[in-house]
């Protein structure tokens, strides 16, 4: 897998999360994922192509107006690839970030998982004791 098809495949993603056009929005992952592609997140579960999309318009209906922008550079490795994003409104204000892990297909052509995590990485904080 090329860091620009990567690059791409990832963009057509979050290029779907913007459609309210369902079959449009169909197209664009079926463009981009497996057909039993499986996508999770802390509040949800789903598999194949059409519940990625249904869930898509359903958030787009729940929070209008947010867009996913990625924000980091794609780390790639072994068939995987993580990066940073945030969901912004139409001023620029950011109203999630999160991180997404894909997993590509053997040959690398499209998508076939992808979990999502909500919110920023937090430091840990280290304790220190004497005897």
């Amino acid at each position: 897998m090329g860091l620009e098809r990567a690059a791409e495949l990832v963009e057509l993603l979050l290029s779907a999360w913007t459609d309210g056009k369902p079959a449009r929005r169909q197209q664009t992952l079926d463009a981009c994922c497996v057909p039993d592609v499986s996508y999770i997140n802390p509040l949800s579960a789903v598999e194949g192509t059409p519940s990625v999309s249904e869930l898509l318009g359903a958030i787009q209906a729940q929070y209008p107006g947010l867009t996913p922008v990625r924000v980091t550079e794609l780390d790639l490795h072994h068939g995987y690839a993580r990066f940073g994003w945030e969901l912004r409104n139409g001023a620029g204000t950011v109203a999630l970030v999160g991180t997404d892990i894909v997993e590509w297909t053997a040959d690398g052509s499209l998508i076939e998982s992808i979990i999502t995590f909500f919110g920023p990485l937090q430091p840990r904080v280290a304790t220190y004791s004497y005897p």
